[in-house]
């Protein structure tokens, strides 16, 4: 669960992943089913929890206190399955951000490394990255070769480890072809 305030009377919920955590997922980081629960009921209870298109409006209002809204990124399956019959049970709007490409069966990038991360340590990960570059497009090899100990972008990812950031990195920017010839 991310908190993004934008003032102290009035924030944003965002989850991500709805399910219990599992070893064949441990890349993906979810949030329990049972603390998605537990959250939802402590914030219908302390707060107005109200659609994100409204909560714009309340930001500026300076009588409104207690106002919150919540999101939730990708319009996976485990939020449909796990997190909107949650929602539903206390009466609670959320916003879905749906990744279209998802809908035609596509697997965006982000989830691709969520399950590869699942199977293999970031490090196994950026080795393996690293030796397909230089063993199958060795042009690319200097400009995408992953480095392990200092960050790619010093601002960005700092909760990430140096290694997980900079897999991160490289895979949001190098040419799709490689990416996806690499997954």
């Amino acid at each position: 669960m991310i908190r993004n305030f934008l003032n102290e009377r009035c924030f944003a919920v965002n989850y991500h992943y709805v399910e219990d955590p599992s070893p064949e997922a441990r890349g993906i980081f979810p949030c329990a089913i049972s603390d998605f629960e537990r959250a939802i009921a402590f914030l219908s209870q302390k707060f107005r929890v109200v659609p994100l298109a409204e909560l714009y409006s309340y930001a500026g209002d300076e009588s409104e206190k207690g106002v919150c809204a919540i999101t939730l990124d990708d319009g996976l399956k485990d939020q449909f399955g796990n997190a909107a019959p949650i929602l539903k049970k206390y009466g609670v709007p959320a916003t879905f951000f749906v990744i279209t490409c998802s809908l035609g069966g596509e697997l965006p990038p982000a989830h691709k490394i969520h399950i590869l991360a699942s199977r293999f340590s970031y490090k196994n990960l950026a080795d393996r990255f690293d030796a397909f570059l230089y063993s199958s497009h060795p042009e690319y090899y200097k400009k995408y070769q992953i480095p392990p100990d200092q960050r790619i972008v010093p601002t960005l990812r700092l909760r990430d480890e140096v290694i997980v950031a900079n897999f991160k990195e490289i895979m949001g920017v190098i040419p799709y072809k490689l990416r996806d010839e690499f997954f």
